[in-house]
C-alpha cells in the first residue's frame, strides 16, 4: 500500500510535465492572423497567402472597414507552419491593386513564443505587426510588436 502511495506523487510530476510542454517551434503551431485598416478608406480583395494557408477563406468577405474598430476586422485561427514568407493582396480605395512579400521566418524574435501576425492597411501600404505570448511575470496575454512596413520593407522598431 505504501509503494501505491510513493507512486501518485511521481504520477502528478509525470502530468504536470505533460501538460507544461510547449508547441515544437518548427513545424505547424496554432497561430492567430487579423486582417485590420488603419487607412482612409476601406480596401477589397483582400487576400493572404501564408504559406499553404489562404485567408480570407473562398466566400468569405475580402473588405476590411476603415478605420477598424473592435469587431470590424477580420481573425482567424490556424494550425499552420511559419513560412518563408507571406504574399498579400489588397485593392486600395482609389481602385488601385498593391501586392506585397512580407518576410515572415526571418523576422520572429522568439519562435517558441510567436502567437501569430497582424496584417495592417494603411492606404497604400501594409504594416505587419507580430504577437508574442507574454512571458513570467507579466500577466497572461499577448504583446504586439510592429515588424514590418511595405512602404520601407525593413525591419520595423515598435512606435
Amino acid at each position: 500500500m505504501t509503494r501505491q502511495l510513493l507512486r501518485w506523487p511521481a504520477l502528478l510530476v509525470a502530468a504536470w510535465v505533460a501538460g507544461c510542454a510547449t508547441t515544437p517551434v518548427d513545424g505547424p503551431r496554432p497561430q492567430g492572423f487579423d486582417l485590420l485598416n488603419e487607412g482612409a478608406g476601406d480596401v477589397h480583395d483582400v487576400q493572404v497567402r501564408y504559406g499553404t494557408h489562404v485567408f480570407p477563406p473562398a466566400g468569405a468577405t475580402a473588405v476590411v472597414r476603415a478605420p477598424t474598430v473592435t469587431g470590424q476586422g477580420f481573425h482567424q485561427e490556424a494550425t499552420v507552419a511559419i513560412p518563408a514568407t507571406a504574399q498579400v493582396h489588397w485593392v486600395s480605395v482609389d481602385g488601385r491593386g498593391h501586392d506585397a512579400t512580407v518576410p515572415i521566418d526571418t523576422l520572429i524574435a522568439d519562435r517558441a513564443l510567436f502567437h501569430g501576425v497582424q496584417f495592417v492597411f494603411v492606404d497604400d501600404h501594409l504594416d505587419v505587426v507580430f504577437a508574442y505570448e507574454r512571458e513570467a511575470p507579466k500577466p497572461r496575454g499577448l504583446d504586439y510588436l510592429r515588424t514590418w512596413s511595405s512602404a520601407a520593407p525593413r525591419l520595423l522598431s515598435d512606435p
